[in-house]
């Protein structure tokens, strides 16, 4: 039966735990191949193996690590950031990301941003850092850009409608209408 790797991870970390952190005796537990037998037996590769014993010796046990980077140097820096949350307090009327990177140009001329490795960020990222500092206010009630997107039929020659609308005759018996359409013309009634 083939394991996954989630639980070939579980299995080393298992044996692991037990030689290295409670002392087991390591020849009950990998057997007589010893350790490249055991991992040749589980289907590990050996340098895998003395990874995680390395990490257990070090750690106490094997948790998994956080993937988060330890620094984001494209991240707006808190300077610029704290001039955007300041830019929309002082402006009146329309203090969107537009008039703020306007207003964020001057400051950056007079302030000599270059100097510091700082430049004036896209209205996008004006609209990131409004978001996260909660001073943004969502509106439903706008019309999604995405319903501006007109819908167009792959091979329109292949699109057609029919409907059926049942009718009473004069006389009192019903009938049945049916109505075939194409988008550019009607194609037949009977």
């Amino acid at each position: 039966m083939a394991r996954t790797g989630a639980r070939l991870m579980q299995l080393i970390d298992a044996v692991l735990i037990a030689v290295v952190v409670e002392k087991v005796d390591p020849a009950s537990v990998f057997g007589a191949g010893g350790v490249k037998g055991w991992c040749e037996r589980n289907e590990i590769s050996t340098a895998t193996f003395y990874r995680h014993k390395q990490r257990i010796e070090r750690e106490g046990r094997w948790e998994p690590k956080s993937r988060r980077p330890r620094s984001s140097p494209r991240r707006t820096p808190e300077g610029v950031e704290d001039a955007i949350v300041q830019w929309r307090g002082k402006l009146r009327g329309d203090n969107g990301a537009e008039n703020i990177h306007y207003q964020l140009h001057a400051v950056a001329l007079r302030d000599g941003w270059s100097a510091k490795g700082w430049h004036v960020p896209p209205r996008s990222t004006i609209n990131k850092v409004l978001r996260r500092h909660g001073l943004l206010e969502s509106n439903p009630k706008k019309r999604p850009k995405s319903s501006y997107t007109r819908f167009q039929y792959a091979q329109p020659r292949d699109c057609y409608q029919i409907d059926a609308t049942e009718v009473v005759l004069a006389g009192g018996p019903k009938a049945t209408v049916f109505e075939v359409n194409h988008p550019r013309f009607d194609a037949a009634s009977f």
